[in-house]
């Protein structure tokens, strides 16, 4: 080793350079390196055993090698193992370390760790702290490793921010090696649809100017803050707030600590006492958001959502009794055979089948009324030996369980047979239930399906104007129009049925809804780089997107991106109109491709449509590899069978089959394809390449679009883009 890697952070986490560290037994983890590689973690445990028991002198090295011990131990699989005597020979290791190197990071947050698994938290916490506080900026492995597991603790447990922010503790510790599946760790977190987006984000403290006397006591909580010591930190702050009551910024520090220690009843208090003394009504709503969802209501205030177990006497039975009921539908039925070949199964023999549970009889085809849904009705088939076929009822606290109960027992004629207890899960507050409720309407297209959804907003919209909310003080949102004490309440019910609506893939026009309450236009602002980073992100709704400079749009985009905020596609088509970002325009290609899949993605199809064919005309400028081009003929294709625009589907199709397929032999296979899955008729149903030219052309000439009725002269091929 030279005396330039002698000098490296050593990586066993104690923070010291390798020479005065793990050196001695250098020789010893290469061979384990080795071993893991390998992936032999049974004879890395059996040498790195007999090494130990060898008997070691320093100190450092022997604990060097317990950590690289438990390591493999940890990497062995769970069937080698009995679980009792592997938890007895970790903690074994962790108090021979403790008594080694009593102040060795890894071994504070291997002891953490191990108090997580079997005590949970809050009763970890203390020895979290102490972890923390010891390790400051090291790169640890086990220190990455032990907040990770806190943070999917935490996250499971339901406390999202305080989840996320852990998991972004344990990303510093993270080693270079493991920094990229240590952030697709945080992504997995802030890209959770099942989580509202204001619970998902990383929120600043605030700066409190002018603090005088008070300045070294904001410098102590800040620092707790940095080290990870949150409730601490949430206590520190404090004494500033008794000094300076009406001060929003101390109280948001306040709240937003407890809530990152779990600790969201406390956070809750002081987060709405930073909006009721916020000057800003929009700052104020902002605030109150992030307050209303860490205060679930109570059950008898709220809506369950609950399943109940079912079990099945006969899978195919109970789809015989349920096929003609006007009430249930059959959803879905997966198979587990071939589905090239239908001989190898029945209809009756699916491996899965779900039903949507109808409050009224089913709507006919062509029939435009909306029909509330119940619940949903899961079976799986499972083989005798496993119990028969079971599953699961889903529905909520609005709807009248033991009546629906009672309809599918009479309509399965006794072949489904429900649990006793429910089991209740996330409680929502009656003004998300309505927003998240959904109706059937038969649909025979994707078309079908867009106008169902979008009919289904509007209602599930009439019904929230008319829903009393706890937050507006029992009034409703029409009822709360106009009354000034309930402006800011009110600006916080429209943000949050934006978030609960973004949920299930709709988007709401909030200026629209807010015009309707009587509100105000959202203010605009438009902060520079620096006062971005200080900003709450739920104000990037407030942005005024062509007023930022370059470097604040970007960064702007960047928060959004990385949380799937809703202003993405505000920020996104920015990006696409600004050459002075990238002159080569780069950059804003990138941004119509995300911007394009995100218009996709939120069923926004007249948008996407309209954006894909601009895509596409630009590329034709530029001469863009044919690749690229008939990847956007293909988006542009898909985008006009959702709109059931048969005549420009069939114009493209054509378009693909006789000018790219040709030229790009790589991916007829592919494209061949995809004309058959998208086009029901044409000449790609019964050929493998042009066989036929509109406008009159003759084989071995390409029609163009330009051309109409007239073929080029014979061995030219025409290009998109070309003259």
């Amino acid at each position: 080793m030279s005396d330039q890697e002698v000098y490296r952070l050593c990586p066993c986490g104690s923070g010291k350079k390798m020479k005065f560290c793990c050196l001695p037994v250098l020789n010893e983890l290469a061979r384990v390196d080795e071993y893991e590689e390998r992936e032999q973690f049974e004879k890395a445990v059996a040498y790195l055993e007999g090494v130990l028991k060898k008997g070691i002198s320093d100190r450092s090295s022997r604990t060097g090698l317990r950590l690289a011990l438990i390591g493999n131990l940890m990497r062995l699989p769970p069937d080698t193992q009995d679980t009792t005597s592997f938890n007895q020979r970790i903690s074994e290791l962790v108090q021979e370390m403790q008594k080694d190197s009593p102040e060795h990071p890894s071994v504070a947050a291997l002891d953490a760790l191990i108090e997580l698994r079997e005590r949970g938290w809050p009763a970890c916490q203390k020895k979290f702290n102490r972890f923390l506080q010891k390790t400051e900026q090291s790169i640890s492995p086990w220190g990455a490793n032990a907040l990770f597991a806190l943070g999917d603790q935490l996250s499971n447990d339901n406390h999202p921010l305080a989840g996320l922010q852990y998991t972004l503790r344990g990303l510093e510790f993270a080693p270079p090696e493991d920094r990229r599946v240590a952030l697709q760790v945080v992504t997995g977190i802030t890209r959770d649809s099942s989580v509202l987006y204001p619970l998902r984000v990383e929120y600043p403290l605030r700066v409190v100017p002018d603090l005088g006397p008070l300045q070294a006591q904001f410098d102590a909580a800040i620092k707790l803050v940095r080290q990870g010591v949150y409730s601490d930190a949430a206590k520190a702050f404090l004494p500033i707030a008794r000094e300076r009551r009406n001060d929003p910024a101390i109280w948001w520090n306040i709240g937003l600590c407890h809530a990152w220690a779990a600790e969201e009843p406390l956070a809750v208090k002081a987060l709405t006492a930073s909006a009721a003394n916020d000057p800003d009504p929009e700052s104020a709503a902002e605030t109150l958001v992030l307050s209303r969802l860490m205060d679930p209501p109570p059950a008898e205030v709220g809506c369950e959502m609950m399943q109940r177990r079912a079990q099945c006497a006969s899978l195919g039975r109970l789809m015989e009794k349920l096929a003609d009921n006007p009430r249930v539908v059959l959803v879905d039925a997966p198979h587990d055979h071939d589905h090239d070949s239908p001989a190898m199964h029945e209809p009756h023999d699916p491996s899965r089948v779900t039903y949507t549970l109808l409050a009224e009889a089913a709507p006919a085809a062509g029939e435009d009324r909306l029909v509330k849904m119940l619940g949903t009705l899961v079976v799986y088939n499972r083989p005798a030996e496993q119990g028969g076929p079971a599953g699961m009822l889903m529905t909520n606290s609005r709807v009248d369980d033991t009546a629906l109960r009672s309809f599918l027992s009479e309509a399965a004629g006794g072949e489904l047979s429900f649990a006793d207890e429910s089991m209740v899960g996330e409680v929502i507050f009656p003004e998300q239930a309505v927003l998240v409720e959904n109706s059937y309407r038969l649909t025979k297209s994707a078309a079908d399906s867009i106008r169902l959804r979008r009919d289904c907003v509007v209602r599930q919209l009439d019904l929230w104007r008319d829903t009393p909310q706890t937050l507006l003080q029992g009034k409703t949102p029409r009822q709360a129009a106009g009354v000034a004490e309930l402006a800011v309440p009110l600006r916080a019910a429209v943000i949050l049925a934006q978030a609960t609506l973004l949920q299930v893939v709709h988007r709401l026009d909030v200026e629209a809804l807010r015009k309707e309450l009587q509100l105000p236009p959202t203010p605009r602002i438009a902060p520079t780089l620096g006062e971005l980073s200080a900003l709450n992100p739920l104000a990037l709704r407030r942005l005024d997107y062509p007023s930022l400079s370059d470097d604040t749009l970007l960064r702007a985009s960047l928060i959004a991106e990385t949380s799937a905020l809703p202003q993405m596609i505000d920020c996104l088509t920015e990006i696409r109109g600004r050459t002075s970002i990238d002159a080569e325009g780069r950059l804003q290609q990138t941004a119509g491709h995300m911007l394009a899949e995100l218009l996709h993605a939120q069923r926004l199809h007249e948008e996407a449509r309209e954006l894909v064919q601009t895509i596409l005309s630009e590329a034709r400028q530029r001469r863009a590899p044919m690749q690229q081009q008939v990847m956007w003929e293909l988006r542009l294709l898909t985008q006009c069978r959702l709109l059931e625009d048969q005549e420009q589907a069939r114009q493209i199709a054509l378009r693909i089959w006789h000018n790219y397929i040709p030229k790009l032999p790589e991916l007829k296979v592919d494209l061949v394809n995809a004309l058959r899955n998208l086009i029901e008729e044409g000449p790609w149903h019964g050929s493998d390449g042009p066989i036929e030219l509109p406008g009159g052309g003759v084989p071995g000439q390409l029609w163009t679009p330009e051309s109409e009725g007239t073929a080029p002269p014979a061995g030219k091929l025409w290009l998109p883009g070309s003259e």
